[in-house]
């Protein structure tokens, strides 16, 4: 499967092909060096990021406002597994608004950069992962269009 930063790329690329002048959000994660280097940023907002806070959960109901606010750009919201289990029940809220977003997880049933700090210390392997659940599923469910992409 694609890295993040190819993935983000495809987004930005796919976006440029329809002619969608979509923004982008993002949340604290790995994933957020990619949306940052790689998101085409042509004028102010083009990316909205809670950076400093390092905010997981962010980007979906950022990208839900941002699509709210100005209805005719849609917005991609980058985010992980976790930060989206932070804020799942905003699916419903969007689905139920008319928002025009698209939620691009990055789903690795872990906390990547906190795997990278508890390394070397004496924690269990398994002390921050979690069942993945099935996004799409999930998606479909609380009333959003899912459409999964493991692959290019």
């Amino acid at each position: 499967s694609p890295g993040p930063d190819r993935v983000v790329t495809l987004a930005a690329e796919a976006c440029a092909r329809a002619g969608i002048p979509a923004r982008a959000t993002v949340d604290a994660g790995a994933h957020m060096f990619s949306a940052t280097a790689c998101w085409p940023c042509r004028q102010p907002n083009d990316l909205l990021i809670s950076n400093g806070l390092a905010t997981m959960g962010f980007a979906l109901p950022a990208a839900i406002a941002a699509a709210l606010v100005e209805p005719a750009r849609p917005a991609v919201a980058f985010t992980g597994d976790g930060g989206l289990l932070m804020c799942l029940g905003e699916l419903a809220t969007a689905a139920a608004a008319g928002a025009s977003v698209v939620v691009v997880v990055f789903n690795d049933g872990a906390l990547s950069l906190i795997d990278l700090k508890k390394g070397g210390r004496a924690l269990p392997a398994d002390s921050l992962g979690w069942p993945c659940p099935g996004f799409a599923e999930v998606a479909r469910g609380l009333g959003c269009r899912e459409a999964p992409a493991p692959t290019e």
